[in-house]
């Protein structure tokens, strides 16, 4: 076990001292220094598959890495400067009393690395094939997603210089993404909550263009935005594992955050949420409801017309890119399904998965006497139709229908909206 003292110094010196303690929400800039006393205490054992050592100083148990001293120093003062649940919050600065060219980046005690979990805590496992996130993997991965996008909206203009002189800005470091230097604090009732640490003071050579004579370009807002997002794909690809174990869904979601799809465009945090990898089942069927309402607002008073009569419904009539999941529902239909268009395919899905959410249907077929909830259900058509919804949600994105991803409204705000739509047919018939 090592014992370091951290050293008083001005946060603005350039000298080859180390930082000590930020105490309370100081204006930009200022540091205010704990006595000489403060001493941390570090395990020498770290915790596995991490650089993170367990230590203890004057505020409890926390954690601690050892880097270069000016690496230690820019990484405290970025983490500084951020205020986001998911960004561990920094302790201080202690120099290495067996190095003096390092130091120990003092942070708040997690548990340990995402990476130390199995598959099954981020995804949902069954007969060893993925078919998307679990409970706790959704809201991991949106907790990750939401802090990327925040810290993305701290970058400074690099052309201002690299010192964080505007309130709130860092500088263009990348962050440093992977199951290993992502960890979990534990919460109350068995809750964890995902944080991230670390940023990559030198710019990654991945990072950096060149230009038609090989020259480096210099480095972007967006380049280094993008080169965060690209790195959560990495991390889900790397968690979820071989590609022929996993749904469609993952696949397209860890593709778009990689930059491989270009017809969408540069990757987005509210991109992200428009992808239905992202999305649990009863998203998925509320997405389709809305859909419906939107065309049903469209009938007359007493419903006489007819779905196929409205112009929303003409519009889906016209695609004829179906989303082929006919041949799956047949079993829940007892029939053969005609799909000729988006309509029919939506109709299906209507039918037989979202119209009646509290009910359990039986299978038709004799060999399989299974109950299947809506979970269930969904999960059958994706093992036949596995890039069904990935289908739908491109062609109504196309149409503009709904501008605002589904995973940001809760199954109250659809309900609301419902409602408010029949109240005022309601109303209209009197």
């Amino acid at each position: 076990m090592e014992r370091g003292e951290n050293i008083e110094v001005n946060v603005d010196a350039k000298s080859d001292s180390v930082l000590a303690h930020i105490v309370g929400n100081l204006p930009v800039g200022q540091i205010k220094v704990e006595q000489r006393s403060c001493e941390l205490a570090i395990d020498d054992s770290k915790i596995p598959g991490t650089s993170l050592h367990r230590a203890t100083c004057s505020t409890g148990p926390c954690v601690a890495i050892s880097k270069p001293i000016e690496e230690a120093k820019t990484i405290y003062r970025i983490l500084c400067q951020c205020d986001h649940p998911n960004v561990l919050k920094p302790i201080g600065v202690w120099k290495n009393p067996s190095d003096d060219a390092s130091a120990y980046l003092v942070l708040e005690e997690v548990e340990a690395s995402l990476g130390s979990k199995d598959r099954e805590f981020m995804f949902s496992v069954e007969d060893s094939f993925i078919y998307g996130f679990s409970n706790i993997g959704f809201k991991i991965f949106r907790a990750l997603c939401n802090v990327v996008n925040y810290i993305n909206g701290l970058y400074m203009n690099s052309a201002a210089g690299t010192s964080s002189s505007v309130a709130g800005a860092i500088p263009l470091t990348p962050i440093k993404l992977n199951s290993s230097m992502i960890f979990y604090k534990l919460m109350v009732e068995g809750e964890v909550e995902v944080v991230v640490t670390d940023f990559c003071v030198r710019q990654p050579r991945d990072l950096v263009k060149k230009t038609r004579k090989g020259r480096p370009k210099e480095v972007t807002i967006e380049d280094v935005q993008q080169f965060n997002w690209r790195a959560v794909g990495l991390c889900l690809k790397k968690m979820y594992g071989p590609e022929g174990n996993v749904n469609e869904e993952l696949k397209d979601l860890a593709a778009y955050l990689e930059g491989s799809k270009p017809e969408e465009g540069p990757v987005t945090y509210d991109g992200i949420l428009w992808h239905p990898g992202a999305w649990e089942a009863n998203i998925k069927t509320q997405f389709i409801r809305e859909i419906f309402w939107l065309i049903d607002k469209e009938r007359d008073k007493l419903k006489t017309k007819k779905l196929i009569e409205t112009e929303k419904g003409k519009s889906l009539i016209k695609i004829k890119r179906t989303l082929g999941i006919a041949a799956s529902l047949k079993n829940f239909a007892g029939k053969e399904l005609q799909e000729n268009n988006l309509l029919d395919s939506l109709e299906h899905l209507r039918t037989y998965i979202v119209a009646h959410p509290d009910m359990s249907y039986n299978s038709t077929d004799e060999q399989d006497k299974l109950k299947f909830d809506k979970v269930r259900c969904e999960r059958l058509i994706q093992k036949v139709k596995g890039d069904y919804m990935i289908k739908l949600r491109k062609e109504i994105r196309n149409l503009e229908w709904i501008t605002e991803s589904p995973v940001l409204r809760d199954q109250n705000n659809y309900m609301e909206r419902f409602y408010e739509m029949k109240k005022n047919e309601m109303e209209n018939q009197r």
